[in-house]
């Protein structure tokens, strides 16, 4: 199926965004992403980070290793999790597609949890509909804060570039698709006003 930006064409805040999805058989669904990306394939379906194939692994971590055993999820935990699983770097100086990836996917259960007050992942094992509460310390906002900028601010990696900025490039102008900058900018928003509470 084409997947387009839609989401965008009511002018509603990008909270909305935040809805879960659904992951049974969805990796089987051809994906066009050239309207979104100026025709790079980076198995993304949507501005949203768990909207691809990265953000679903996140997802598959968390539903097999955390929520079963944690109804009341907290960042901190989640983030250390991801560490180990190699889905987040260890400091700010390791950057990766993935790590990117993982961090604004992080971001997205949060705020889905802060506007929603449910994550309604359906999944096989049906642990998500569990969670009672999601919690987040300063320092694990202040970390996924720092990554959120970082990517805005394409800090380079090692060969110059920010891979997930650059894949959301198009190709011929140059210029970072707008609606995943706004949705990126909505993100650091959130918790700068997290902050500020």
């Amino acid at each position: 199926f084409i997947m387009s930006l839609l989401f965008y064409s009511d002018h509603r805040s990008p909270s909305h965004l935040l809805r879960g999805r659904t992951m049974v058989g969805i990796k089987k669904k051809a994906h066009d992403k050239s309207d979104m990306t100026g025709g790079k394939d980076m198995g993304a379906w949507s501005v949203r980070a768990l909207d691809s194939d990265e953000g679903l692994d996140v997802i598959g971590i968390l539903t097999k290793e955390y929520v079963p055993k944690h109804p009341i999820m907290d960042m901190s935990e989640i983030i250390e999790l991801m560490k180990e699983e190699g889905m987040l770097g260890n400091d700010f100086s390791e950057i990766d597609y993935l790590y990117d990836i993982t961090a604004m996917g992080l971001s997205e259960l949060y705020f889905q949890w802060k506007n929603e007050r449910t994550l309604d992942y359906d999944t096989e094992e049906c642990v998500w509909g569990n969670v009672t509460d999601f919690t987040a310390s300063k320092e694990s906002i202040d970390f996924l804060l720092q990554q959120l900028i970082d990517i805005k601010n394409e800090v380079p990696d090692e060969d110059g570039i920010r891979e997930i900025v650059d894949l959301w490039k198009d190709e011929e102008s140059g210029e970072v698709n707008q609606a995943w900058m706004e949705y990126l900018e909505w993100l650091i928003g959130s918790f700068v006003s997290e902050q500020e509470v």
